[in-house]
């Protein structure tokens, strides 16, 4: 399970807004099934580990398992402030002597960072995260130094870019949260995924530009870990086919690539080997017609794989791209659990 640090604004009595966003983070890392990592500071961090532990009781997940509190002994005037920090149970908490070794804690335990809100320091620990080659999420708008710490990431981009997400990724965390933290939950899948939910099968004589424009648009939105391509996704001194094989195994749907030479068989051929693998293991399948190709006919195709003809096959071109594009993303979001 991966291990998500929250931290932010400390003083709820100033920032309100930072409310609603803690406890929108809170829910969305429980129902994905992350852990969650905070100190027993208010504000931001309290929000958020009410809200998860509330929500990992109504899911009925355990909470000793997914949820650190790294505690401190806080200044009196906090002590006393009602409500302002969470009581967590005993098993979940780990003592610390000082916010600084509670930081350390934080940075070594966890695999990621959102950012709520914020203050002077939480631009240096989001360059912290990032020195560990780990990605940071800061959340703008949702109060304190929020969008000084998102605008100045940005601003340093092309030299310290946020390990796992593209520039256009890390500018949707901006997008208005209007009904829910999907845009986030994405980011997070997407960046801590430790195997591929989409695999993508082509012909590379075949459609080899069209399956790279398409493997681009499912990154941007599924994220790179989550999409898998030969290409890119077969590391040097790998055995190929073993990559294949696990890469078809993990996978939740595969995307099959047809173009107009699509049935054109080779010996050992890949391609058809492929896809009856993904029909063989019952996985989602998502045909996709490029450069004005057709469904080929039942009898110009293995038999293994008329399996293959129980889908709907939607074309993709110049002229209908975006639109296609979307209808797909969405057919795969609900394939591999995206979508609620």
């Amino acid at each position: 399970m991966k291990q998500l640090y929250v931290t932010g604004t400390s003083r709820p009595f100033l920032y309100g807004n930072a409310k609603r966003f803690a406890e929108m983070v809170g829910t969305a890392l429980a129902e994905a099934n992350f852990g969650l990592i905070t100190s027993n500071a208010a504000g931001v961090e309290a929000w958020t580990a009410e809200a998860f532990c509330s929500n990992l009781k109504r899911i009925e997940r355990d909470e000793s398992k997914c949820f650190t509190q790294i505690t401190r002994r806080l200044p009196n005037f906090r002590a006393w402030m009602p409500g302002s920090t969470f009581r967590s149970s005993p098993q979940t908490r780990m003592p610390v002597r000082s916010d600084r070794e509670g930081f350390e804690a934080a940075l070594a335990k966890s695999d990621a960072a959102i950012l709520v809100g914020g203050h002077r320091g939480t631009l240096a620990m989001a360059r912290r995260f990032m020195d560990r080659a780990k990605p940071v999420f800061p959340i703008p708008f949702s109060g304190g130094r929020s969008n000084e710490i998102f605008q100045e990431i940005l601003r340093t981009w092309s030299d310290t870019p946020v390990e796992g997400l593209t520039r256009t990724q890390f500018l949707s965390l901006a997008l208005p949260w209007n009904s829910g933290t999907g845009t986030l939950q994405n980011l997070l899948r997407g960046t801590l995924a430790e195997t591929a939910d989409i695999f993508i099968s082509y012909r590379r004589n075949d459609v080899a530009s069209g399956a790279g424009r398409l493997h681009r648009d499912l990154v941007e939105h599924f994220g790179t870990k989550r999409v898998f391509m030969d290409v890119l996704g077969i590391p040097p001194g790998q055995s190929w086919k073993a990559t294949i094989d696990k890469a078809i195994q993990d996978c939740k749907v595969g995307v099959v690539v047809i173009g107009k030479r699509w049935t054109e068989t080779h010996e050992d051929d890949i391609v058809h080997a492929e896809v009856g693998m993904l029909l063989e293991q019952n996985k989602g399948i998502a045909p996709v017609l490029i450069d004005g190709a057709q469904l080929p006919s039942a009898s110009a195709i293995p038999s293994a794989l008329v399996g293959l003809f129980k889908f709907q096959a939607p074309s993709l071109d110049n002229s209908n791209w975006e639109p296609s594009m979307a209808a797909l993303i969405r057919q795969l979001d609900r394939a591999i659990g995206n979508a609620k």
